[in-house]
């Protein structure tokens, strides 16, 4: 896509360390040219390169989900110029007004965006709107580099949302569809997944495209295709399978379809046609659990498309994992966020806590399960858990023969 996201920041959010959420897009580490050549990263500009894929990692409860559900909702409204919506998960983390501070590069024109926004909810009226916006944008330039790429002057301000009469613009829309009113893709730039990350289902979109991908996650499945339905018939979504030891082939409906197909085949289907259709536009795919029902060596896979030349329009993955093991086949420390929670949630760049140990000859699961970057689960917790058993199984028991 030719718009992309550079860098966010969140401010007054409810539960979050300082009430603040920062993730950068770019790379903050040296850049190698291989990397740019194998598609680990996108080159937009002198030194400025886009990471193609970020993971938030952490234990259970340290609010992986709740990041990628802020950092949905802002791309759904902004990139993919939708409205914002009262019932949408982001009305949930703030309180009553959230501080937005987004920067976006348009590659076709060498610009940069910066956009700060003020969005307010109004829980007696159920409303989630925009109260305040400013739109900069600047020329990227030759002595644009990675340390004064977000600086922005006075002069650089292209629009205020005060200007534009209330009329032309509604006020759950941002004034940023000033820009993304000429890119018709828009509404297909994000492709949210984490509403399936415990009920694998088909979505309609990705219909078209499950024949490709279904033998690679079931070898066992000769074909798996939709039926068209019958003359006259009301419509309905009708699956033919053919598995390679029967003889005949089975018609399934939608609701029926996970008796005969395991939920990491489903899920699998679903992430895969997700990705091949925002490889198609670029734009964002968002997977909560990535390594929910999914076998550890086609998570790295679907890692491994969004760095590579397949993803030809700078295709961003967004996901999160509980699981440090595959962060071993990440290609780099800078796009990895570590998340810790004790009263309020911690986002930190892996790069940053690990320093000089994030190097090619040190496993990123080795350090995280140590416990060193304070990202593992607590041994004193732990030991408390197996002495609160140890009292409920046998000391109580030896009271009761006593």
């Amino acid at each position: 896509m030719d718009i992309v996201a550079l860098k966010m920041t969140c401010k007054n959010l409810s539960y979050f360390e300082g009430g603040t959420l920062d993730i950068d897009f770019v790379t903050e580490k040296r850049v190698y040219s291989y990397e740019i050549d194998d598609n680990t990263v996108e080159q937009l500009a002198g030194s400025v390169c886009k990471l193609n894929s970020i993971a938030f990692a952490g234990i259970n409860a340290t609010g992986k989900t709740t990041v990628l559900n802020i950092l949905s909702a802002l791309l759904q409204a902004f990139v993919g110029n939708d409205s914002l919506k009262y019932d949408a998960r982001l009305a949930d983390y703030f309180d009553k007004t959230l501080e937005v501070d987004t920067y976006y590069f348009q590659k076709s024109k060498k610009l940069l965006y910066r956009l700060t926004s003020t969005i307010r909810k109004n829980d007696e009226t159920k409303e989630l709107f925009f109260e305040d916006e400013v739109l900069w944008s600047k020329k990227i330039t030759a002595q644009t580099n990675k340390k004064n790429v977000f600086d922005f002057a006075e002069d650089d301000v292209q629009l205020d949302r005060k200007s534009v009469q209330s009329g032309f613009l509604k006020k759950e829309d941002s004034i940023f569809s000033s820009v993304m009113n000429r890119y018709p893709e828009a509404n297909r730039a994000v492709r949210d997944m984490c509403l399936t990350t415990n009920y694998n289902i088909l979505s309609t979109v990705s219909l078209e495209l499950i024949v490709p991908f279904v033998r690679y996650l079931d070898p066992s499945i000769e074909y798996l295709k939709v039926k068209e339905p019958s003359e006259g018939s009301a419509p309905r979504l009708v699956f033919e399978i053919k598995f390679e030891e029967q003889p005949e082939s089975l018609t399934v409906e939608l609701g029926d379809l996970d008796t005969y197909l395991s939920s990491g085949t489903i899920k699998g289907i679903s992430c895969l046609s997700n990705i091949a259709l925002a490889f198609e536009v670029g734009g964002y795919v968002v997977i909560d659990e990535i390594e929910n029902h999914l076998n550890k060596t086609i998570v790295i896979n679907i890692m491994n498309l969004f760095t590579s030349k397949i993803n030809k329009k700078g295709a961003t993955l967004l996901f999160s994992t509980h699981y440090s093991e595959i962060l071993d086949s990440f290609d780099r420390g800078d796009g990895i966020y570590l998340l810790t929670k004790a009263l309020k949630i911690k986002v930190r760049k892996f790069s940053a806590v690990a320093l000089d140990k994030d190097r090619k000859d040190k496993k990123r699961s080795d350090l995280i399960l140590s416990g060193s970057l304070d990202s593992a689960p607590s041994y004193q917790a732990y030991r408390a858990l197996v002495d609160s058993l140890y009292r409920e199984l046998w000391e109580e028991a030896a009271d009761e023969r006593a």
